[in-house]
């Protein structure tokens, strides 16, 4: 870098530490320290700008939320999830939007919470109609809402499901596939 270029040169620790955080987020996650990893994701969230300035801190926002919110979902803690889930779509242009409004609408699910899951199918709908996943979860959020006494056991089964090992193998596979692949390192470097 040249000496003039003095904003990067305050920025490249603050990208490194990220890094840094984020690695050992995954590895935790991995070694099954979910809360210790869900503190690693924590910390680089909050150092990574959101300002306008740094596009709302853009894919490693996104993917870091992401990675916070499995921690949530693997301790049952849906409420946090979802507010991660939420933060992540409210960057503009977000690349993973119908994903990301798939696992929110689960969310809501778990909490027993059909009418706002069916909210955002409506939304990830919009997007592509014949979503699979998307429609499945239609149909599960109109059962709770047509059979109130059978929502709470859908409910439950629902969290058991999401709580187990699904939402490791999840990000197991993502890590796998390497989120370098999808960009990560060009995009932290570019923040």
């Amino acid at each position: 870098m040249e000496p003039r270029h003095t904003c990067a040169v305050k920025l490249l620790p603050r990208v490194e530490a990220i890094i840094r955080a984020k690695d050992a987020g995954d590895q935790l996650y991995i070694a099954g320290q979910i809360i210790e990893a869900s503190k690693e994701y924590s910390k680089a969230l909050s150092l990574v700008g959101f300002g306008n300035d740094e596009g709302q801190g853009g894919y490693p926002r996104i993917m870091l939320l992401e990675n916070r919110a499995a921690t949530y979902i693997y301790m049952g803690r849906f409420e946090l999830a979802q507010h991660n889930y939420l933060a992540a779509l409210s960057i503009l242009n977000h690349p993973w939007r119908l994903d990301f409004l798939g696992k929110l609408t689960r969310c809501y699910l778990a909490l027993g919470n059909p009418d706002a899951a069916l909210q955002h199918v409506n939304i990830a709908l919009e997007i592509d109609h014949f979503d699979e996943d998307i429609l499945q979860i239609k149909s599960c959020a109109e059962s709770m809402l047509s059979n109130p006494q059978q929502s709470q056991s859908q409910s439950r089964k629902l969290m058991e499901k999401v709580n187990g090992l699904d939402a490791k193998k999840a990000l197991l596979e993502k890590l796998e596939i390497g989120i370098e692949a999808k960009g990560w390192d060009n995009a932290v470097s570019a923040a």
